[in-house]
Order: structure tokens, then C-alpha cells, then sequence
């Protein structure tokens, strides 16, 4: 049976396809379901697989943006086995990320205009799908400098909407061009963009005990997306800019007991 993302399978959405394995989501109504599967899937069998449960789909989101999965399982002989093929690259991309950069503290110019950049490319995707073309992302957009990536004009418009290694978004391209220059334009004002992001720091929180009592957004994230936009920076909601705090270390939302959390306040320290 072939299993294609936007399908489904009886009541299960297909989310996503990675390698063997494919995402399935299951919307009740009241409650949001979510297995993992290996491609050869006989449907009648579905239902009877072990499900986790997710009270919406933003706790759904954050879950799987964080790379937390069930193992795909074999139904071979309709027997629900553990399966022994695993996603590997996507499980060593997302472990990467957590374990050495997410919740890190960044306050580098460049690094932070590439997280913005990055986050909002990811607006409407999943977060895999950037981590997969990072490189090309980064190649494509000269490395994030801000300086070059200000200089780009409508040639380098129509060579990135013709690169098929980054997501090929106009209303994105062009603006991570405009926050390249809106990133010059604060330099040249007297300040810069990691002053301006960290300035919107939120106040140290307790540790979240579980995905469901990680916020998507905050007062201190409005606020950053009103200023941005107010120096020209576009694509900066609260939401993105929430992700971008969480990503580069403003907050720290590594879950009770993580070791990267006790890692990151050890440095605070």
C-alpha cells in the first residue's frame, strides 16, 4: 500500500513520510491521535495499534517538532512487532539539534538573523523539513551574512525561487532579504539585532514538566514582533519569535529533568 502525506488511512491523516516510516494523526474532535507505521500498512489493522494521546494539535506540533515519535511497527503476518528499520537521519538531526544547540544561548548577529530566517521558513512546515536543508539554506543564502543577503536584488529573488534544495517561497525569500537589511538598519540606527531580541528576555519560568505546559507564545515574543516590524522586519509574529526564544536560549524550555536543561542552567551558572 503506497502512503503519501496529505492522504489518509481510514480516519488517520498521513502528516509525514520518512523513509519507511510514515506519521499518521488522527483527529476525534476531542482529541487529537498520533502512531507511526512502516510502509506496507493494512488498514483494517490500524486501529489496533497503541496510540498516543494529545488533548489539540499544538501539543500534537510540539511533540513531533521535537522529534518525538513511536517506532514504526511491522505487520508483517498482521502481527504489531517492532519494527527493525528506524529513521535514523531524522532521529541523529533532531537529537543533534536538541542535545547541542536548541535552548543554547545565541547572541551572535548571525546566528540569530539565520534562526529568524529559518523559523520563519518553517511557518506552515514541519521543522524536519528545514533541519533537512539547513545546509542548502545556508549555502543558498550566503552563510545568513546579513551584509550579502542585503545586497541580494531580483537575480538572487529568481535564483533562490529556482533552487529546489530550500522552500521556494517568494513572500519568505523576500523577506529574509528585507530582514537582512532591516539586520544593517539597526547597525546603522546605533544598536543591533541581538540587542534588540535580547532586550524582549523573559523572566526565568519554572521547568516545564511535560510538552503541555510549554507555551506557544508570550507577552515579551508580542512585544519583539511589534518592534521588528516597526524597523521593517517582516514574517515576526509572536509565534515565530517565541520559537526563535526558545531556539536560541532567551528561554529555556527543556523539560524537567532533561540533561541539555541542566546543562544550559550549569552555564548560566
Amino acid at each position: 500500500m503506497t502512503l503519501s502525506p496529505g492522504g489518509t488511512i481510514g480516519n488517520y491523516q498521513i502528516v509525514e513520510k520518512v523513509g519507511d516510516a510514515t506519521e499518521l494523526l488522527e483527529d476525534t474532535g476531542k482529541r487529537m491521535w498520533h502512531i507511526a507505521v512502516c510502509d506496507k500498512v493494512e488498514p483494517r489493522t490500524v486501529d489496533d495499534l497503541t496510540r498516543r494521546e494529545f488533548a489539540n494539535k499544538r501539543d500534537f506540533a510540539t511533540y513531533m517538532q521535537m522529534g518525538q515519535s513511536y517506532q514504526p511497527v511491522d505487520f508483517r503476518a498482521n502481527r504489531l512487532t517492532q519494527a527493525l528499520q528506524q529513521s535514523f537521519t531524522r532521529k541523529a538531526l533532531y537529537e543533534r539539534y536538541h542535545d547541542e544547540e536548541w535552548g543554547r544561548p545565541m547572541t551572535d548577529e548571525r546566528g540569530l538573523f539565520e534562526h529568524l530566517s529559518l523559523e520563519a521558513f518553517q511557518s506552515g512546515l514541519a521543522w524536519i523539513t528545514i533541519l533537512r536543508k539547513r545546509e542548502a539554506f545556508s549555502a543558498a543564502f550566503a552563510g545568513f551574512e546579513p551584509d550579502a543577503v542585503a545586497a541580494f536584488g531580483e537575480r538572487d529573488v529568481e535564483r533562490l525561487l529556482a533552487d529546489a534544495r530550500i522552500v521556494r517561497n517568494r513572500a519568505k525569500i523576500e523577506a529574509t532579504i528585507a530582514n537582512a537589511r532591516a539586520t544593517v538598519g539597526l547597525r546603522a540606527a546605533g544598536t543591533s539585532l541581538p540587542e534588540v531580541i535580547w532586550a524582549h528576555r523573559p523572566a526565568p519560568a519554572p521547568a516545564p514538566a511535560s510538552w503541555e505546559d510549554v507555551r506557544p507564545v508570550a507577552p515579551e515574543s508580542a512585544a519583539l514582533a511589534k518592534e521588528l516590524r516597526r524597523q521593517g522586519f517582516r514574517f515576526v509574529g509572536p509565534t515565530t519569535l517565541y520559537a526563535l526564544m526558545q531556539a536560541c536560549g532567551l528561554v529555556n524550555d527543556h523539560l524537567a529533568g532533561c540533561f541539555a536543561r541542566a546543562a544550559i542552567e550549569g552555564t548560566a551558572e
